[in-house]
């Protein structure tokens, strides 16, 4: 899925880890941001459900909804939590972007087809 593939590449770019690192690892900090990222996207924009996201990165499915849930309750007063509301609205802002650009390109192949 090309979207899928454009969420983990925007998410490791914002938080300087690799799509390895995001999908595999164990370790903490960015890593586990940059995953957790990974989760509210997929799920808004990738519209897949909780456990189809815990099958993909190998997590429990409590912990994805555990995260989605605290996402909601992110308050931009904290400093952390502002940070990652930033990177979220800067990536759904390029993920928007390449939706509709896909959008664009199917639309175009349809036409030339016709």
């Amino acid at each position: 899925n090309k979207t899928i593939d454009f969420i983990l590449f925007k998410a490791a770019d914002a938080f300087q880890v690799t799509v390895e690192e995001i999908k595999q690892s164990k370790k903490r900090g960015a890593v586990t941001e940059s995953r957790k990222m990974c989760f509210v996207l997929f799920q808004k924009h990738v519209e897949i459900s909780q456990n189809e996201i815990s099958r993909y990165f190998d997590r429990h499915p409590t912990l994805i909804g555990i995260t989605l849930k605290n996402f909601k309750t992110l308050n931009t007063a904290v400093k952390v939590d502002k940070q990652f509301l930033e990177k979220f609205e800067m990536i759904e802002k390029d993920i928007i972007d390449f939706k509709e650009k896909l959008m664009i390109k199917y639309a175009d192949q349809k036409t030339s087809i016709a």
